[in-house]
């Protein structure tokens, strides 16, 4: 069985509207906070940035990999600060440790493509940042939550 890449991110596209009409919901129902306002932002940038790679083929241009990426790490960020929120272990060191660490992300992403222009570069690079994010919540959920 194989899987077409388009396929797959229609299908990441449709969870992620999903996801954002779910907490635009319950946002509806409930008190606007500040975790659920950046949770949704992040899902928005997250679709935008899945729309964008949905376009790159009937686009000439190359830059739709890039920013698409951009868009994702800044959800993923988001996201990850959202969460972070949520635990309560938001701090002044979370904070400088996800500018640091997105600043760093974008300047590498922008290099590489200026550079490299191969997009699997470009990828890999956003995938490596992209765990790095998730890194922190992640563990805090796994380890330190019991």
């Amino acid at each position: 069985m194989h899987l077409d890449l388009k396929t797959l991110l229609v299908c990441l596209f449709m969870w992620q509207s999903f996801t954002a009409l779910l907490i635009v919901v319950y946002r509806l129902r409930y008190a606007q906070e500040r975790t659920s306002t950046l949770f949704v932002t992040a899902k928005y940038l997250q679709l935008a940035a899945l729309i964008l790679l949905l376009l790159n083929d009937f686009t000439d241009s190359r830059l739709p990999i890039p920013i698409s990426m951009l868009l994702a790490l800044a959800g993923g960020t988001l996201e990850s600060l959202a969460l972070l929120m949520l635990l309560r272990v938001f701090g002044s060191w979370v904070e400088r440790y996800y500018t640091i660490l997105f600043g760093v992300s974008i300047v590498v992403v922008v290099l590489l493509h200026l550079i490299m222009p191969d997009e699997r570069f470009v990828m890999a690079a956003t995938c490596l940042f992209g765990i790095m994010i998730i890194a922190l919540p992640a563990y805090i959920l796994a380890v330190k939550i019991r």
